[in-house]
């Protein structure tokens, strides 16, 4: 079932409980894509960070 999302939140009158929960939906799939690609973005650093570490650590065992 398709819900009507013309809604503006502009209006005086309350959106419907459908309009409602398909907004719910959609943000927290917006969220969960967002924490996935900031979780990959971290994990990227931190292992980019302990090259570094060792690469440093390396160098000074020289």
């Amino acid at each position: 079932m398709a819900v009507d999302m013309t809604y503006n939140f502009r209006q005086d009158d309350e959106p419907t409980d459908e309009q409602l929960e398909q907004l719910m939906r959609e943000v927290g799939e917006d969220v969960r894509a967002r924490a996935e690609k900031a979780d990959e973005e971290l994990w990227k650093n931190v292992r980019e960070e302990i090259r570094l570490a060792a690469e440093w650590m390396k160098a000074r065992q020289k």
